[in-house]
């Protein structure tokens, strides 16, 4: 039996209970639409605030800590040992490499830009076979030619976008 057939015996009270809860379900399904939209959308808005105040907070761990790593070579540069010899300075290099923890390779060169030492400890202690960089040429890296030129004055760090560094990655 078809359902138009089945509608046609119905009685006159049940074919009023069928059409009432088929008028009140429109604007029930209406009603839920709409929530279940101001739901979501209030969801989105506040996981977008909560990411946007993650990465705020993020970028200001990561100014802070870029900052205190120029301070760091102002603080290097300025060390006594810094005119030393050989043994003085891989001896500070290695030093500040374990007292800091996040440098990887520390180079000295010279003004014609000759590797003169490099660490031989890991910030762990680990060594690190760096004896092969000694006597290589930094010459024409942007940052050697920066402050070699003297476009990065006494006292001042040059500093860059972080980028990929061979050196590193063949003794580390």
């Amino acid at each position: 039996m078809s359902i138009i057939a089945r509608l046609r015996r119905m009685s006159i009270k049940s074919k009023m209970l069928v059409s009432l809860f088929l008028i009140g379900l429109a604007p029930a399904v209406i009603v839920g639409v709409l929530a279940y939209r101001s739901c979501r959308d209030g969801q989105i808005a506040e996981s977008g605030l909560r990411l946007q105040t993650l990465a705020e907070e993020t970028i200001d761990k990561v100014d802070r800590n870029l900052f205190e790593r120029y301070g760091d070579v102002q603080a290097f540069a300025a060390n006594p040992k810094a005119l030393g010899e050989v043994e003085a300075l891989r001896g500070a290099a290695n030093h500040y490499t374990r007292l800091y923890g996040i440098y990887d390779l520390m180079l000295i060169v010279d003004r014609d830009g000759k590797i003169l030492v490099a660490n031989t400890e890991a910030y762990n202690g680990d060594p690190v076979d760096s004896a092969a960089l000694i006597g290589q040429s930094v010459k024409g890296e942007p940052w050697f030619e920066e402050i070699a030129s003297g476009r990065v004055k006494f006292g001042a760090t040059y500093f860059s976008d972080m980028e990929k560094s061979e050196r590193v990655a063949n003794v580390a």
